[in-house]
């Protein structure tokens, strides 16, 4: 038998008895033999490992200068540490590469070893990932059951609908397979082949995400077509292009959403606009995320039965468009209550949000308890979490989540958003993070915590010791951090891999749903593939966590494609071959205003832009996605130049120069005259678009008040 081709073996394998002991249980996995037989030889294989300890123990003492190891009289602590998770990463390898399932019995003995002892001890950790790659599938035993549990039909005809959604004369011509067993273990595949004299195409994924995805990139790359949030370009070709691709994911995970995105951006929207955007999730490959629809209805239920009056919960909850921040304790009955018909709105919605996410293979994130409670509980902010009764609350809570949603075993929780706690104190700090994960964990025991990383950012109380008593404080595996705003601030490298945990690679980008032309794609396009091959990494993902989204398409449609690129792409091109499937054709003047667009941005080059976008204007105009950034282009230059006159106004105003101010301010007032005139051009940028889907909600007296414009 050959080693798979994904180990390096270097003098760590170069050992005569522990490589025989090896290659005999890789064939021994390989040939499926009895329960019996295959635990007796594996418990000889450790015997066999361990007798062998003594010429490794100097290799990894060299390779990690470290010679205090210890020695036979503690045995146990060197198998477990060194020998057995080395073994579970071979057994990974093995099925990863011969596709060897992990229901074959040879493999379910050591499978499930832990592998969270390799990343407990750093050393170890960074030997092995020195010397065998695909170490992500140390995490398969914590994390491996975040994955679709609809079956194959259900999620590809999930995805047949996506396609008819999409292009409804064309969908006929596309063929959607699921086939969960194919490509490696631990990651999404797809391949798209359509033959040239045949006029399907044939799309096979591992789920129903990933043959979305599949789809997807056939139509970007091979019919040059466009989706965004705002429009699409899909004029395909008469005759759909030969394709024969295969792509993998190269992580585990592509993650979306913040938790504010519920309010910047979802706030309003009913059935037809999150299927739109479950759409979307699909065909940019997103496998997870939040999903936390109609929690106050859940909430409202555990209250009553913790015997809260109607008045204690009206004056919790906030007004819809404030919910996010009332999750998060900023805010307490802002605009609020929240009527009996918003509660069922939002049971109904999330009931739908959930089922199609299910059937498409994406696997939602919902809420847990995180401490913040009405006034009633006579505790001014939050239940400490070390207390009895917050564990209690969050019993209660987390049943009737479940009961209500079912789960997925993943859930978000985020005590101290934007707030400190009231220790420093490493041991207080440690049992704060374990009693949250423990009120997860006595409802659903797999029960996985993701966790924002937002609050240890520009927070002198969160120091490195502090974090790493908070983080290491639940299992190592069991809680999946977001490096929420990876591409300017990335928190990883600080706190080493966040001392063990599983991390996901995030680009924020977007406060408060502002709009502003700008982005990191140079950032972006490298730290990505840096983070990737970190020694002692734990990047198992990549994330869109935008504050509000529609805005700065081009951005996310890179970050998208990092969850599959294993280098950077050559910008100049990648943003030329964007405007081209935007608008639907290539032109020079459309493709040098990205050009200058794809950096973040000096004014004169905006300006450059506009000029560019105006020269294509003739030959473009009819085209949606081109009105939409000719508008957005001109309202920037606008914005700049308003942003020049405030300077010069405040400095006629500081010195005294009336006629400077006069002249200057009705500039301004003209200014804003014209940009709201601009604005109005366009559907993605009127208010009335918001005010409309708010109204449209509105059911009763207190919801359309709460829904008015007034």
């Amino acid at each position: 038998m050959e080693f798979p081709s994904i180990f390096s073996f270097h003098s760590f394998f170069h050992i005569s008895p522990l490589l025989h002991s090896i290659m005999y249980f890789l064939n021994l996995c390989h040939s499926c033999p009895p329960p019996s037989l295959t635990s007796f030889k594996a418990q000889v294989l450790a015997e066999d490992v361990f007798n062998s300890t003594t010429e490794v123990r100097c290799q990894m003492a060299k390779e990690t200068k470290r010679d205090n190891y210890p020695h036979n009289s503690n045995e146990e602590y060197f198998r477990r540490a060194m020998f057995i998770p080395c073994l579970d990463v071979l057994i990974s390898g093995l099925v990863w590469e011969k596709q060897v399932t992990y229901a074959n019995p040879g493999v379910q003995h050591l499978s499930g070893i832990l592998c969270s002892t390799v990343l407990a001890n750093q050393s170890i950790a960074g030997f092995l990932r020195r010397n065998i790659r695909g170490l992500h599938l140390c995490f398969q035993d914590t994390l491996g059951h975040l994955k679709p549990h609809s079956s194959e039909g259900t999620q590809a005809e999930a995805v047949v609908g996506v396609i008819r959604r999409l292009i409804p004369a064309r969908a006929h011509e596309f063929n959607i397979t699921v086939n969960m067993s194919k490509g490696p273990r631990g990651k999404d595949t797809f391949q798209v082949l359509k033959l040239a004299n045949e006029d399907q195409v044939a799309i096979t994924g591992t789920s129903g995400v990933a043959a979305a995805w599949g789809f997807h990139h056939y139509l970007k790359y091979h019919c040059l077509c466009h989706v965004s949030w705002e429009a699409d370009q899909l004029n395909l070709p008469a005759a759909l292009p030969a394709a024969n691709i295969t792509v993998t994911s190269a992580d585990r995970f592509r993650y979306y959403q913040n938790v504010c995105t519920s309010s910047y951006s979802f706030t309003w929207w009913n059935w037809t606009r999150w299927e739109r955007e479950i759409d979307w999730m699909a065909l940019n490959g997103i496998n997870l995320a939040l999903a936390t629809v109609g929690q106050e209805a859940i909430w409202e239920r555990v209250y009553l039965q913790l015997n809260l009056t109607s008045d204690d919960i009206n004056n919790h909850f906030t007004g819809p468009a404030f919910l996010a921040w009332g999750r998060m304790g900023n805010i307490r009955g802002w605009a609020g209550p929240l009527s009996p018909s918003w509660h069922n709105h939002t049971l109904i919605l999330q009931r739908r949000i959930l089922a199609r996410m299910r059937e498409l293979g994406i696997v939602p994130i919902l809420p847990a308890f995180a401490g913040h409670v009405p006034r009633a509980f006579q505790n001014p902010y939050l239940i400490e979490p070390t207390e009895p009764l917050f564990r209690h609350v969050g019993n209660l809570f987390m049943e009737q989540v479940i009961a209500e949603f079912g789960t997925d075993h993943v859930y978000n929780c985020d005590t101290f958003n934007e707030m400190v706690p009231r220790s420093g104190e490493l041991d207080y700090l440690s049992a704060v993070g374990h009693a949250t994960f423990q009120a997860m964990i006595d409802i659903d025991p797999t029960a996985i915590w993701v966790k924002q990383s937002w609050e240890f950012l520009h927070s002198p109380f969160w120091t490195i010791k502090r974090v790493k008593s908070f983080l290491t404080s639940v299992p190592i595996g069991r809680m999946l951090v977001l490096d929420l705003q990876s591409e300017q601030y990335e928190q990883y490298t600080t706190y080493s891999s966040y001392f063990g945990q599983p991390f996901i690679w995030c680009m924020l980008h977007n406060f408060g749903g502002t709009l502003g032309l700008f982005g990191s794609m140079n950032i972006i396009n490298q730290k990505v593939f840096v983070a990737r091959a970190l020694t002692n990494g734990t990047m198992v993902g990549t994330g869109l966590t935008p504050e509000g989204i529609n805005q700065n398409y081009v951005i996310y449609d890179l970050m998208t494609e990092m969850s599959w690129r294993t280098e950077p792409t050559n910008l100049t091109q990648w943003v030329s071959a964007y405007a081209t499937r935007r608008y639907g054709e290539e032109r020079d003047d459309s493709n040098q205003a990205w050009d200058l667009l794809k950096a973040w941005f000096n004014v004169s080059d905006v300006v450059s832009a506009w000029y560019h976008l105006l020269a294509a204007s003739p030959h473009l105009e009819s085209v949606p996605t081109f009105q939409h950034d000719l508008v957005d282009v001109t309202r920037q230059v606008l914005q700049n130049l308003g942003t020049s006159l405030y300077v010069i106004i405040v400095d006629a105003y500081r010195s005294k120069n009336i006629s400077s101010f006069q002249n200057n301010a009705a500039l301004m007032l003209d200014l804003l005259a014209d940009l709201d005139n601009v604005l109005s051009s366009n559907r993605a940028f009127l208010l009335g678009t918001w005010l409309e889907a708010a109204k449209a909600l509105a059911t009763t007296p207190l919801v359309r008040h709460q829904c008015s414009d007034k």
